[in-house]
């Protein structure tokens, strides 16, 4: 959970930047700071220039500079990210997933992506 008083943050990155306009309204109104970023290594400054951790990061897989695992992987283990949520368009061998934590396939149903964060964030 966020520290009481303070509104969770969650950024979302992605490459794409239609998706990720998609994205940043669909969550618009969860209660939650939406923030977001176009590549892996913009979104790495970001989470280093926040007081808090967020409370979830979403990340496309593959992008230029700095991959979404890759992100994922440093935000968790720097205490940058209390959870992350990976989307990609290709499929991870089951293993990477393992591995990875939850993935969301694209193109998915925005209701669905939706409902996943929630619940993300209600852990």
């Amino acid at each position: 959970m966020a520290p009481a008083g303070s509104t969770p943050i969650i950024l979302v990155v992605d490459d794409e930047p239609a998706l990720l306009t998609v994205m940043a309204r669909t969550l618009s109104h969860s209660g939650c700071r939406i923030m977001t970023a176009s590549d892996g290594a913009d979104a790495l400054a970001m989470l280093e220039s926040l007081a808090a951790p967020v409370q979830l990061l979403v990340s496309d897989i593959r992008m230029p500079r700095l991959t979404g695992d890759a992100l994922g992987t440093l935000a968790l283990e720097r205490g940058l990210a209390r959870r992350v949520l990976f989307i990609t368009g290709f499929g991870p061998a089951p293993e990477e997933v393992a591995r990875l934590g939850p993935v969301l396939k694209k193109p998915f149903n925005l209701g669905v992506f939706r409902d996943r964060v929630e619940s993300m964030l209600a852990l």
